[in-house]
């Protein structure tokens, strides 16, 4: 049986979505735009391609509490203290994160843009 959310709290499957509609922004902002910009030799903001740093992880949490629901802190501890497998899961989609941003910045500077 599910326990009862508080008035204050926000349903987990709620936090799925908008990490969700958030990581597509971030997405776009940073993969999509900075990639466009240069191949149709427009400036690019690099400000604005750092958001690939934290796509993936923005992604990966939209995804895992839309996915599991109430169960997401079982896995990943609570909202305010993470459990190991938590902190295993947010430092490897920051890792990632940097990847990608390195790939874009690459992507980028192969159209002769500096990144």
């Amino acid at each position: 049986m599910t326990s009862p959310t508080t008035k204050d709290e926000i349903p987990e499957r709620a936090i799925g979505v908008l990490a969700l509609l958030g990581s597509f922004v971030l997405i776009y902002l940073g993969i999509y735009q900075p990639i466009s910009n240069a191949a149709n030799h427009e400036s690019t903001d690099s400000a604005s391609s750092k958001a690939a740093i934290i796509a993936p992880l923005v992604l990966a949490l939209g995804l895992t509490y839309t996915v599991f629901g109430q169960h997401t802190s079982r896995f990943l501890g609570a909202r305010n203290r993470p459990s190991v497998l938590g902190w295993a899961f947010y430092i490897f989609f920051l890792v990632l994160g940097f990847v990608v941003d390195w790939c874009v910045q690459s992507i980028v500077e192969s159209y002769g843009h500096s990144g």
